[in-house]
C-alpha cells in the first residue's frame, strides 16, 4: 500500500473576487507500493505538487507534480477544468531514465491507465530509457467508469524500453532482453485495455499489419554470438528487438 505524510499549505491568491487559491503539498519519504505491480516498495524522496485553483474560472492549474527516488523522477504539469460538461484537461509528463520496477511504482493511474495495467502485469526487469506523456481531452473522461476510446491526439504515451522481459500468453516462455520504442497502442486498443486479447497482437497489430519479421542467426564460432528476432509494425512499434 502506498502511504506517506502530507504537509503543505493552501492560501488565497490575488483578487478575492476571483476566488483563487494557491497550494503546495509535499510528502517526502512516502512509501510507493501499489498493490497491482508485484514490485518491492520504494521510498520517494521527492513527492509533491504545487499550483492553484480558481473557482471563478473553474480551473485547476498544476504548475508542478513530481515524484521520484534519487535520479529516477516523474514530472508533470497541466490544467484541469471542472464544473461543466465542456471542461477540458491538458496534461504533460516526462519520465527520466529509471528501472522498470521503479517506473511501475511511480506510474499514477491517471496517466494512461490501460497501458499502466498492461505494463504492471506483463513487463518485468530492464530499464525505461525515456518516457513522455501528453493528454488533451474532456475532464469527464478521467472519471468515467467506462473508459472511452481515445485517439493518440487525445492521449499519447511514448516509452523507450531497454533490456526488458515480457510475458506473452498461455505457457509460452517470456521474451527477454527486449528493447524498442513503445506507444500507447502497444498496450491498449483504442485507449481501452483488454486483457482477453492476445498480448502478441498488441505487439504486432494484426498479421495483415505486420511490417516485417526477420531472424538473424549468430555469426562467428558456429553461431557463437546472439541470435536476434526483429519485429516491426508501423502502427505500434518500430525496430523492436528480442535477443
Amino acid at each position: 500500500m502506498t502511504r506517506g505524510v502530507v504537509t503543505g499549505w493552501v492560501r488565497p491568491e490575488g483578487d478575492p473576487a476571483e476566488r483563487r487559491y494557491a497550494f503546495r503539498l509535499e510528502a517526502p519519504g512516502s512509501i510507493l507500493a501499489p498493490s497491482d505491480t508485484g514490485e518491492q516498495p520504494i521510498v520517494a524522496d521527492q513527492a509533491g505538487l504545487a499550483g492553484s485553483v480558481s473557482f471563478s474560472t473553474k480551473l485547476v492549474t498544476l504548475d508542478s507534480f513530481v515524484i521520484g527516488s534519487g535520479e529516477e523522477v516523474l514530472r508533470a504539469a497541466g490544467t484541469i477544468g471542472f464544473g461543466d460538461e465542456n471542461a477540458a484537461t491538458a496534461l504533460a509528463a516526462s519520465i527520466s531514465p529509471m528501472r522498470i520496477s521503479s517506473f511501475k511504482q511511480m506510474w499514477i493511474p491517471l496517466i494512461s491507465p490501460g497501458s499502466r495495467r498492461w505494463v504492471a502485469q506483463h513487463i518485468h526487469g530492464g530499464r525505461l530509457a525515456e518516457g513522455k506523456f501528453a493528454a488533451a481531452l474532456p475532464t469527464r473522461y478521467l472519471f468515467s467508469r467506462e473508459r472511452p476510446h481515445l485517439s493518440d491526439d487525445q492521449m499519447r504515451l511514448d516509452l523507450r524500453l531497454e533490456d526488458v522481459s515480457f510475458s506473452t500468453f498461455g505457457e509460452l516462455p517470456e521474451i527477454v532482453h527486449a528493447s524498442g520504442n513503445a506507444a500507447k497502442s502497444l498496450f491498449t486498443t483504442g485507449g481501452v485495455y483488454n486483457d482477453d486479447l492476445n498480448p502478441l497482437s498488441h505487439l504486432t497489430g494484426t498479421l495483415q499489419n505486420l511490417g516485417g519479421l526477420s531472424i538473424l542467426a549468430g555469426t562467428g564460432g558456429n553461431g557463437g554470438t546472439k541470435d536476434a528476432l526483429y519485429i516491426s509494425s508501423a502502427s505500434s512499434m518500430a525496430g523492436f528487438r528480442a535477443l
